[in-house]
Formats: structure tokens, C-alpha cells, sequence
């Protein structure tokens, strides 16, 4: 241990008395300075203009996956320059000059002279990470409670980056005596290990053991918090692997030993490794340990409930990719199979290490839209499938037909398009591909397709019968929002919703109903009607009502029995752009916790729009809890509906309600009501309106998510960030600009420059 300890000493000194080693460490210095110091320019700027922000900064500043460029990123992208020019003299100098002759002479052996200079690298590694922890330390100055431990975290993913670099350069420099050599194929095989996660992905021996040897997929995790064991084990073994070759390159060359001995111990190391790295990258094997204050690196603790229901019986997720669907393009071929299954269900194989995975792909008929982009040749059908599976390098022969994948099940409702399909205890849910960037369901999605296998889905019924809205494509219903398949990923389908049109008309509403949505009657009701209306809610059956300035009456005395009335006359106001009619709704603050979703502190600072509003007024005692979901603008105007237009509004001081909630427990059940004062606010109208940047499109999802008592769909967010604010201003990130990108290297400028003249005296 003395002579490796001496070996490393002599290779640090060697090290720092020449220029390069210092080059690379203020170049290194400046680079992570001036990146972090733009970080936080630009985040603090954005906050000056008023942007709302919930997220933690120190993972956006540090190690986000959602901006371009972060700090870690940026500086491990740099490093397979840097390293390469320290370790391509390691053993290629000694190689060079015949010192290692002399050296081998000595009581040394090459275990021990292969270890020392290894030690100097990760020494040198351990001298860069601290130019990180400066770097973490003016980041504790500048936000509001860092969390110290992701950027720890960071900076052992930096730290074993490092040392895999310096390993691959040092097995590297044992074969060349020519030092810019070393450099240049260290550098290569840094490069194809940090991209070789891309090629020949169609193959899937070849793209599992490449996904085990790209280098970017291995530290990303660690640098944004999250460690596990299998990547730990990973870098282990690269360095171990490495060092041992070295050794043993070492060693063969200087000493005689046969071809055939030469080749067993190089086997014996690599099945080591491959046992050791089998072992470690088994899902039932794997510890994980989330280093991030909030751990928000895993799926949030109402996911992790739905899964751990999810551990009996085998879980099995079947892909199926119709060759004649134009999203195959992107989403199915099989160079993106295994990227989307480990993007889409990587979290969750912590929780469900028993999930099997299977793809099938088929032909079969899909929407005219989609063949007129695909058949530009007038190919259909088999043709073109054939066509598509020549193009994707797929094995046309493993290509069901339309009559064998019917059998097998039925996707005409889904229009034949990509998709998931995940089956347990024989249950199944369908988990859609989108008609948008990036194509894969997120978490909401996800988490909403595993609990429909846990957990009834809440069924909501819209009355039919008196010309309401309904669930069609159009511009003033609600089939986007409701029923949307692949072009809305947050529709109420893809979020855990079924839905069926139920009517009063003969029959009572249906026990299986969850939720009665009445939507904008248009003519009144049959006092049979009503009663069976009336006896819905009496029973404490969840209803939503939508009434619109115009037809109100019609729905008036069900609203008047829940003890709301509508204040009469149509609400206006001044709106810049837009009709007198168009009115906006804001969600008072005391509200905020009732909508019970984490998700929606990234959004409650935007409007909710309401093209054409009605306001009410309640009594505060009574059967029910109410309360206000939205209100209107102070200073809005009431015209009455029967007076002339002309006529000089009145003008109300006071906000209004614009929604009312109301809660009461029936029996063993706590029954919600939600009145609306619009039916236009959920529209497919307002899908695409980008008035006043609305909320609409996330607002639905919540307020259904409370109808149904909260269990649809899964709260996959995570409390604000408490790290989301700068304690400094503009001027005191001048004064860390200073010292991280001035300060810091020039005083390393100076101790190097020093150093190396009395190098150069002596």
C-alpha cells in the first residue's frame, strides 16, 4: 500500500509540474463558473418579469431534464476533452522513455505501479469536484434552501464519470508510447460510449447490453438525485474491468506466458464482470434511494399505493403497433420500442420488478386522414404494410393479419393506432400513444390505466333528452375534453373516466352512474323528469350542472332546491379584445386546497374563461357546505336580459360567484355538487382558445377529480419546492459571477504559474 501511495505522489507531482493538468482545471473552473452564473441570471430575470414558480430551482439549475442545458450536463458533456489529455501519458510515457524498465526493477510490480497512477487520477477527480462543491456553495447563497443533497448527489455522478474516463484512459495508454495517440482514441471510445445507446436498437440482445454500456444513460439518474445500486455497480465494474486489463496488459508483455493463458484470465475477468453486472441489474436486486428533498424522482405516494396493490399476480404491458399507422413513424419502430418502454414504465420497475413486456406488431385499417398521408403510392393493406415492415427491418412474417389480431383483441374503437395494453388478474386498461411532442403518456396517463386495474372507474353520465350538450366533436360539446383518444392526453378517458348517456325520459338514472353531468338544458323538464332528477340527488348521486345565461330557467327549481339561486341578468365586463359577454373566473386562494392536486400550483395564477356567465347567490346555512369555486372580476357589469341594450348596466363592486361547490354526507358518502354558471367553459371551443392564456384545459380534469370524491385521476405531483426563490439580487449575482468565473481562476492561475516557475528554477 506505502509504494501505490508513493507511485501516486510522485504521478500528482509529476501532474502539477506541467501546464496541462492546471489548463484543464481552470478551464474546468471557468466553464462550470460562467454556466452556473447564466443559470441563475436567467432564472432570476424570468422571476423579475413576474413568471410564477413552483419547481425547485436547485434541480433546475443543477440537474433539470426539462431545460436544454443545466450545470452537470453541461460539464460532463465537456470532460471526455479534458480527461484524455491527463492520462495519455499514464503508461505511455513510461512506455516511451523505457523508464518503466527501470521502474519494474525496483520492488515494484505492475498491480502496484497501475493502482498508484489510477489513485492520482481519482485524487485529480476528487480536485475537480471541488471546484463543483465551490460552485454548490454559491448556490447556497444565492437560492433560498438548497437542496444540498441533489447537487451531492450530482457530484458523485460527476465524480464516478471521471473516474470511468480516467480508467478508460489509462487501459488506453498502456498500448501506445505515443502520448497524442492515447489522447485521441480515449477520446473515441469515450464518444461511442456515450452515443452508443442509439445503434442497432432493433436488435434487443444488442440493445440491452448497449443501454448497460452508454455512459449518458448511466450517470443521468445519479446527477438529478436519484442513486441506485445498479448504477453504482456499474461504474465499479467499468473501473474495475479496466484496471484489471491494464494490469494484465502490463503483465503479458513483460512476462512469457501462453496465448491460451493470456486469453482465460482476460475471459475470467469479463465473466466476472458480466455475473457481477447480471446480478446487480436484476429488478428484484436493485436498491434505489432518492436523494432529493421532496422525492420527486420517483412516482409520487398516491402512485406507489396503486402499485403495491399491483404485486400478487403477473403484470403484463403488450404493445401494439399498427404498421399502417402514421404514428409508427415515430413511436413503434423497433429503434424506439426499448427507448419508450424504459422512458414510459422505467420509474415503475422499482415498484413492479415482475412486469413482462411484449410487442406485437400487425396491419389493419385505419382512418381515411391518416391513409391519405401514408398511400402516396396507391398502396393499401398488405402492400403497404409489407412496404412499411421493409422500411422498419421488420419480419413481415411476424406481422399478424387483421383477421388474427381481431381475434386476439378488438382495437376498431381505438382506430387501430399505437398503444399500450396492460392486463392484470385479468383486467385490462388501455394506455394511448398522443398526436402531439413527445407521443408518450406521462404519468397522469399511466398512473390512470394501472387504477383502473385496482379500482372501479367512476362513470359519468350525461342527461340526454332536452337538447343538452353531449359528448360529440362539435364546437359547442365536449368530446374533446371527455372522450379524446389520442388527440387530447388530458381528456377524462385518458385520465380514469368512462362515459354513457343516461335519460329521465321513462326509467330512473342508473345506480352504475357516478356522476350526473346536465349540461345546458334547452326546454324544460316533466315534473316525472325532474322527481327522478331530484331522487338522484337525494340519494347523494355527484352531479354537475351547467347552465347558461339564456336557459337557466329550465334547470332553475333542481338549483333552487340544492339552496343556490341565479342572480338575475348576464354578467359583463371590460374586456380588452373580446365581447362584453366574455367573462374570466378566478379561483380564490381558500379554494386552492380543495382541488387536492399538486399538479395545480404550476397553473392557479391563470384565468378560467367563460364565454357567457351567469352569477349566483346562496344561503351559507342549510343542508349543504358551500362554497365559491370561482369568482368573477371586481367592478363586472349585470345586464338584464329583458331590458333594452342600450340600457345603462348595473355595476356590481363586489366579485360574485360564477361556480358554486356544495358537500354533504349522505349515509357512509360525502356528496359533491358543483353548479357551473357557464356550460361554454368546457367546450370544444375552448380546447384550442388561447384567451387570456386559460386554464380551462387543466381546470376540467380537477374539478372532475373532485366530483369523483378524489379517486380519478391519481394525484401524480408533489408539493411546491421550497427552494423556488433567490436570496440575492441582480447585484449580488454579479458579486458570485466575480468570484466563480474571476477570482477562482485567476488565484489558480497564479499558484500554477508560481508553481511551475520554481519547477523551472530548479
Amino acid at each position: 500500500m506505502k509504494t501505490t501511495l508513493k507511485i501516486a505522489r510522485n504521478e500528482l507531482s509529476t501532474m502539477f509540474y506541467s501546464p496541462i493538468a492546471w489548463i484543464v482545471l481552470i478551464i474546468f473552473t471557468l466553464h462550470a463558473g460562467t454556466v452556473f452564473t447564466s443559470l441563475l441570471v436567467s432564472f432570476l430575470e424570468r422571476m423579475e418579469l413576474g413568471e410564477f414558480f413552483s419547481r425547485s430551482l436547485t434541480k433546475e439549475i443543477f440537474a433539470s431534464s426539462y431545460w436544454p442545458e443545466n450545470l452537470f450536463k453541461s460539464v460532463t458533456s465537456n470532460l471526455f476533452f479534458y480527461i484524455p489529455l491527463l492520462t495519455m501519458g499514464l503508461i505511455s510515457k513510461e512506455l516511451s522513455s523505457g523508464s518503466i524498465k527501470l521502474t519494474l526493477s525496483s520492488p515494484v510490480n505492475f498491480r502496484q505501479l497501475v493502482l498508484g497512477k489510477y489513485l492520482a487520477m481519482v485524487i485529480y477527480s476528487l480536485v475537480l469536484i471541488l471546484v463543483l462543491v465551490l460552485v454548490m456553495i454559491a448556490g447556497g447563497v444565492a437560492i433560498e434552501s438548497l437542496d444540498y443533497k441533489l447537487v451531492i448527489s450530482g457530484l458523485l455522478g460527476v465524480f464516478l464519470l471521471v473516474c470511468t474516463y480516467s480508467a478508460i484512459g489509462l487501459y488506453v495508454s498502456s498500448f501506445t508510447s505515443y502520448q497524442i495517440v492515447a489522447a485521441i482514441v480515449t477520446m473515441a471510445i469515450i464518444l461511442v460510449l456515450s452515443s452508443i445507446g442509439w445503434l442497432w436498437q432493433e436488435i434487443p440482445v444488442v440493445s440491452e447490453i448497449e443501454f448497460w454500456l452508454a455512459l449518458n444513460y448511466q450517470v443521468g439518474e445519479i446527477s438529478i438525485g436519484l442513486i441506485n445500486s445498479k448504477t453504482v455497480f456499474y461504474f465499479l465494474i467499468i473501473i474495475g474491468v479496466l484496471i484489471t486489463f491494464t494490469i494484465l496488459k502490463l503483465s503479458n508483455k513483460w512476462k512469457s506466458k501462453s496465448k491460451g493463458k493470456i486469453r482465460l484470465e482476460y475471459a475470467l475477468v469479463l465473466v466476472i464482470a458480466f455475473g457481477i453486472g447480471a446480478f446487480s441489474s436484476n429488478p428484484y436486486n436493485i436498491a434505489y434511494y432518492d436523494m432529493t428533498r421532496g422525492k420527486t424522482n420517483t412516482i409520487s405516494p398516491e402512485l406507489q399505493e396503486v402499485v403495491s396493490k399491483l404485486k400478487e399476480h403477473p403484470l403484463k404491458v403488450t404493445f401494439y403497433a399498427n404498421l399502417i399507422d402514421q404514428s409508427m413513424m415515430s413511436s413503434g419502430t423497433p429503434r424506439s420500442k426499448n427507448n419508450n418502454y424504459r422512458y414510459i414504465f422505467g420509474k415503475y420497475t422499482r415498484f413492479l420488478p415482475q412486469l413482462e413486456t411484449d410487442y406485437v406488431y400487425y396491419y389493419d385499417t385505419i382512418p381515411a386522414a391518416s391513409m391519405e398521408y401514408e398511400n402516396k403510392e396507391g398502396l393499401y393493406g398488405e402492400a403497404l404494410a409489407k412496404r412499411k415492415a421493409r422500411a422498419y427491418d421488420i419480419d413481415f412474417d411476424r406481422v399478424l393479419p387483421p383477421e388474427e389480431i381481431r381475434e386476439i383483441v378488438d382495437l376498431n374503437d381505438e382506430e387501430n393506432q399505437y398503444l399500450t395494453q396492460i392486463t392484470y388478474n385479468g383486467k385490462k386498461a388501455f394506455l394511448r400513444f398522443f398526436d402531439d411532442t413527445p407521443h408518450v403518456p406521462f404519468d397522469l396517463q399511466i398512473g390512470a390505466s394501472l387504477k383502473q386495474l385496482v379500482t372501479k372507474v367512476p362513470s359519468v353520465g350525461f342527461l340526454t333528452g332536452h337538447g343538452e350538450r353531449n359528448l360529440d366533436q362539435n364546437k359547442t360539446d365536449y368530446g374533446r375534453h371527455t372522450i379524446g383518444k389520442n388527440t387530447n392526453r388530458n381528456s377524462l378517458l385518458n385520465q380514469g373516466f368512462k362515459f354513457e348517456y343516461v335519460s329521465v325520459e321513462e326509467n330512473d338514472i342508473p345506480k352504475r352512474i357516478d356522476i350526473l353531468v346536465i349540461a345546458d338544458v334547452k326546454s324544460p323538464f316533466t315534473k316525472e323528469e325532474e322527481e327522478r332528477v331530484a331522487k338522484y340527488i337525494t340519494n347523494g348521486g355527484n352531479t354537475l350542472i351547467m347552465a347558461e345565461p339564456t336557459n337557466r330557467d329550465y334547470i332553475k327549481s333542481i338549483v333552487n332546491k340544492l339552496e343556490v339561486d341565479f342572480i338575475p341578468g348576464e354578467l359583463t365586463q371590460k374586456n380588452k379584445g373580446m365581447v362584453p359577454s366574455f367573462i374570466v373566473g378566478e379561483i380564490p386562494k381558500e379554494v386552492d386546497k380543495k382541488l387536492l392536486s399538486h399538479s395545480w400550483q404550476y397553473y392557479k395564477t391563470r384565468p378560467i374563461n367563460l364565454p357567457g356567465a351567469v352569477g349566483f347567490s346562496y344561503l351559507e346555512s342549510g343542508k349543504f357546505k358551500k362554497w365559491p369555486l370561482l369568482l368573477s372580476e371586481k367592478e363586472t357589469f349585470l345586464q338584464n336580459l329583458n331590458e333594452d341594450s342600450l340600457a345603462v348596466p348595473t355595476i356590481l363592486k363586489e366579485s360574485i360567484p360564477l361556480a358554486v361547490g356544495l358537500e354533504r354526507n349522505v349515509n357512509t358518502k360525502q356528496q359533491r355538487i358543483m353548479i357551473m354558471g357557464d356550460a361554454d367553459f368546457m367546450s370544444n371551443a375552448q380546447y384550442t382558445s388561447s384567451s387570456r392564456y386559460s386554464l380551462n384545459h387543466s381546470f376540467i380534469p380537477l374539478l372532475f377529480k373532485w366530483l369523483s370524491n378524489d379517486e380519478f385521476p391519481p394525484e401524480v405531483g408533489f408539493p411546491a419546492a421550497i427552494d423556488n426563490q433567490f436570496k440575492v439580487s441582480k447585484k449580488g449575482l454579479s458579486w458570485i459571477n466575480i468570484v466563480l468565473v474571476w477570482i477562482i481562476p485567476g488565484l489558480l492561475l497564479l499558484v500554477g504559474a508560481t508553481l511551475l516557475l520554481i519547477r523551472k528554477s530548479k
